[in-house]
């Protein structure tokens, strides 16, 4: 979990400056398993337990065993939440999945 901390201590300056936007709500971090090849997950959703409409970032137990990797996935997750307030077009289509995914590598 330090290695995700440090990811995003490190990145969300960053992005907040280069965007000019910053998430509207806390951005809850999560530690657990996803499916074989996802290394990380970004999205804007509530929860039973926690009914607030916010960025959740779900980081790969089973991909995170190093310092450097760790930081980068949580860094690229991290920015899919700047992604979300920018006003552009609608970031979750199909049609901007490159998109998306280009500018937060």
């Amino acid at each position: 979990m330090g290695w995700i901390k440090k990811g995003a201590i490190d990145a969300y300056d960053k992005f907040h400056s280069l965007l000019g936007v910053e998430p509207t709500e806390e951005v809850w971090f999560y530690w657990e398993s996803l499916q074989s090849g996802t290394l990380g997950l970004a999205q804007m959703r509530t929860m039973t337990t926690d009914p607030v409409y916010r960025c959740r970032l779900t980081i790969d137990v089973n991909q995170t065993l190093n310092e450097d990797p760790t930081k980068s996935i949580t860094a690229h997750e991290l920015f899919h939440c700047f992604q979300y307030h920018v006003p552009l077009r609608d970031w979750n289509g199909a049609e901007q999945k490159w998109l998306r995914e280009a500018t937060a590598t």
